[in-house]
C-alpha cells in the first residue's frame, strides 16, 4: 500500500488535495544528473511518477516540463514508481 499523497495529521489519513491523472513527460533533475521522467498524476502537493532508475527516498529533485517545474523531494519508492512531495 503507498501512502503517498497522504495526510497523517488529520483522522483517517486522508488527502486534503485531489490528484488529476495526466501522461506527461518531463525532466527529473537532481544533482549532477538529468533523467527522463513520467508523471502519472498530479495534485497542488506532489505527484507519482515512473523512471528506468533506482530513486532514495529523501531525495531532493527538480522536476521541469510543461506545466510543471517544481522542486520536491522523494516521499515514497515502489520499484520504478515514487512519489514526489512539493
Amino acid at each position: 500500500m503507498r501512502d503517498f499523497g497522504k495526510r497523517f495529521d488529520r483522522p483517517g489519513g486522508r488527502r486534503t488535495t485531489a490528484r488529476e491523472p495526466v501522461l506527461l513527460t518531463a525532466a527529473l533533475l537532481t544533482v549532477g544528473c538529468s533523467r527522463p521522467v513520467i508523471i502519472l498524476d498530479l495534485s497542488v502537493t506532489g505527484a507519482h511518477l515512473e523512471i528506468n532508475e533506482t530513486m532514495r527516498l529523501g531525495q531532493e529533485v527538480w522536476i521541469k516540463g510543461a506545466p510543471v517545474e517544481v522542486f520536491g523531494t522523494v516521499g515514497w519508492v515502489d520499484g520504478d514508481q515514487f512519489g514526489v512531495a512539493f
